[in-house]
Order: structure tokens, then sequence, then C-alpha cells
């Protein structure tokens, strides 16, 4: 598989994402979204991070490392 460009990366990073002004905004969604998802019974492995793009804003995307901690929490309640 080929080395993708910086202008590649760029792309991947930012299009087709919601952007948000402040890295707070960003970090308040992905609550609210762990928190819906854990009413639905939809749980993700995959930790959810905020990060600052190119272009200004804050997006969410996820990494492939898996977020024991929020597992732990879903899988064992205290």
């Amino acid at each position: 598989m080929a080395k993708k460009t910086l202008q590649q990366r760029k792309v991947r990073m930012c299009d087709g994402k919601i952007g948000y002004a402040g890295r707070e905004a960003a970090l308040a969604t992905i609550h609210s979204m762990r928190s819906y998802n854990e009413r639905n019974g939809n749980v993700r492995a995959a930790a959810v991070r905020a990060y600052l793009c190119h272009c200004g804003k804050w997006h969410i995307g996820h990494t492939r490392r898996i977020d024991w901690k929020y597992l732990t929490k879903i899988l064992h309640p205290a």
C-alpha cells in the first residue's frame, strides 16, 4: 500500500466531519454520544478523541485503541 500524501491525510481528517468551535464543545458531544449509546445498549470499544484540525476546528474521531476504562464501567457496574 502506497504512503498517503499530506493532502490525502488532511482530507481524511476533515472531510465530512462536524466541526466544533472549541475543545469543550467537542468533549461535551463525545460525552453525550457515550451516554446516548449507553442508554440504548450500543457500546463501542474504540477510544473516541477530539482533535484540532488544520482547518481550525475541532473534530471527533476514533482510534484503533480499545477504551478499557469505558468498557470496564459498562461491563462491571459498581
